[in-house]
């Protein structure tokens, strides 16, 4: 019997390849530099100050994007960012960024240190003495504060207490920190927790809470609001009655007064709680002096009847 033989032709395909992706950053190489002199009491330090090179394994070198801050002054790559700001005596690390145009980047930090010999160290006062105001507008006297300025990540950070006898006025209150710097202030005061705290108080919640007769006035419920829990209850008053008649002889959390800035405004005024109201002012010293203004409230006073002085 005859055998049939079949022959199949070998097909080659031809698959195309596809491109490696790369992911290899690019090479940065920087030095670290120390300014001598400058014509200004500050100056500025440019990406090109501290660069030695810079090169990548696929991307051109007009193509890698470079960027540079602060170190802890951000996370991720920097956009936009071609300089940073020094005072004189400023020694501070310096992020150097580059990526490629696959996304890649590399950092590298180097230590930078202005040392101007043509002006005094170049420290301003972070701020002008607080103005704290009750809800009337008085001022509010013996208020603690906590002041704090730097950048709270690598050590430089300065925090310090200082007690006023006046806040009704303006004044530098001799705390220094450098243009540049993030300066927070925090007031607390808690002294006398009985003061404008009486059994008309009281009654005032009461008809709060039952829906009698609503409190208006957001910092009137924040007054309200005994334990600080957020919310306005019979729990507020069980404590104020504690207090007054001598059971307990201060609130809770330790606190006798809460201090609002005074330009933040509320979303909601019959709901101050919502969201939480800030304790603090917190913003950046770009000028010799920052004002800081707060409205202090009496906790457990909702008709405003405390006395500002104690």
């Amino acid at each position: 019997m005859k055998k049939t033989i079949w022959f199949f032709p070998l097909l080659f395909c031809a698959f195309p390849l596809s491109a490696q992706t790369d992911t290899v950053p690019p090479v940065l190489e920087c030095h670290p530099l120390t300014i001598f002199y400058g014509f200004e009491c500050f100056d500025t330090v440019t990406i090109a100050d501290l660069l030695d090179t810079v090169y990548d394994n696929q991307s051109p070198i007009p193509l890698i994007e470079l960027g540079i801050r602060k170190r802890c002054w951000g996370a991720g790559f920097p956009e936009n960012s071609k300089e940073i700001y020094m005072y004189p005596g400023e020694f501070t690390t310096a992020e150097i960024w580059a990526r490629d145009t696959s996304g890649n980047t590399t950092t590298v930090t180097v230590p930078v240190y202005l040392n101007s010999l043509i002006c005094d160290p170049g420290y301003y006062f972070m701020a002008q003495k607080p103005r704290l105001f009750s809800n009337e507008l008085d001022p509010i006297h013996h208020v603690d504060f906590h002041l704090q300025a730097g950048n709270d990540c690598l050590g430089d950070s300065v925090n310090t207490h200082f007690n006023s006898e006046d806040t009704g006025y303006f004044g530098g209150f001799g705390y220094v920190c450098p243009i540049g710097y993030t300066s927070r202030v925090e007031p607390s005061k808690n002294e006398d927790p009985l003061n404008g705290v009486t059994t008309l108080d009281l009654t005032l919640i009461s008809k709060h809470i039952l829906g009698i007769a609503p409190l208006e006035n957001p910092y009137a419920i924040i007054a309200a609001d005994a334990n600080q829990d957020g919310k306005v209850s019979v729990f507020d008053i069980v404590i104020l009655r504690k207090l007054i008649l001598g059971i307990v002889n201060e609130l809770p959390n330790g606190k006798s007064w809460q201090f609002i800035p005074k330009n933040y405004v509320f979303p909601a005024p019959d709901n101050p709680f919502a969201p939480p109201f800030p304790l603090e002012i917190s913003l950046p010293l770009t000028q010799p002096a920052s004002n800081f203004e707060f409205i202090g409230v009496k906790i457990g006073d909702v008709n405003f009847s405390a006395d500002p002085n104690q």
